[in-house]
């Protein structure tokens, strides 16, 4: 896939808004990939103006057109070699795993919650990545990660992200926790972004911080 801001279609550094109904000339650049295609087949291309939640919306549903015949999709195409087959990698080298043992089980899950009536989606990541206790340092860490996405059809500002982390480590007598809580939503103009961080030590806090920013869109 690829992504463009068509308002960055000249520069990154210096963007220029788009004029309705005007004509530009844009080149997207798409991720690199490797395929084999056999005698026949097809590859199709597929246009968007959104990609939530990968990408933040635009504050409006922007329509665009495709101008007929000036369009043209490049691919760089890798012509056989006589010593293709002949080309072939070594084992991989690493060292010995260090002696780990499973204090909680890997989990993650993927959920997506559809609100009919109000015409809400909301798509919620979790994480966890165990926990773990490396023997031969006798150190324990563990983590956990939960996105929460949600957005209302046809509304792009009501699109809201909440993203909160859990880390842990203990070795000896240091038994210490750190979590944090981001929230990020948007007006027409300007990003809404909400945090805290909190540690604790032994299951008791020791040092909380949180705030807020607005932050100009600038194109976004």
């Amino acid at each position: 896939m690829g992504a463009l801001n068509l308002s960055q279609r000249e520069s990154r550094e210096d963007p220029t808004p788009l004029v309705p109904g005007e004509t530009v000339k844009a080149r997207l650049e798409l991720n690199h990939c490797g395929r084999r295609l056999a005698r026949g087949n097809r590859l199709r291309l597929v246009l968007s103006n959104q990609h939530w939640p990968v990408l933040w919306p635009a504050p409006e549903m922007p329509t665009f057109m495709m101008q007929s015949g000036a369009s043209a999709l490049l691919l760089p195409i890798r012509t056989a070699q006589p010593n293709d087959g002949d080309i072939a990698f070594e084992p991989a080298e690493m060292s010995p795993p260090v002696a780990v043992t499973e204090l909680r089980e890997t989990h993650d899950s993927r959920i997506v919650t559809i609100d009919a009536g109000m015409r809400r989606e909301t798509l919620t990541l979790d994480s966890d990545y165990g926990r773990q206790r490396l023997e031969d340092r006798g150190i324990e860490t563990w983590s956990a990660v939960r996105d929460i996405m949600a957005i209302t059809e046809d509304d792009p500002l009501s699109a809201r992200l909440e993203t909160g982390w859990t880390l842990g480590f203990k070795s000896g007598d240091c038994d210490a926790e750190a979590t944090s809580q981001v929230t990020l939503c948007s007006t027409a103009t300007q990003f809404h972004l909400q945090w805290r961080i909190e540690a604790r030590e032994k299951n008791e806090t020791i040092f909380t911080r949180e705030g807020e920013a607005w932050i100009d869109r600038d194109h976004l």
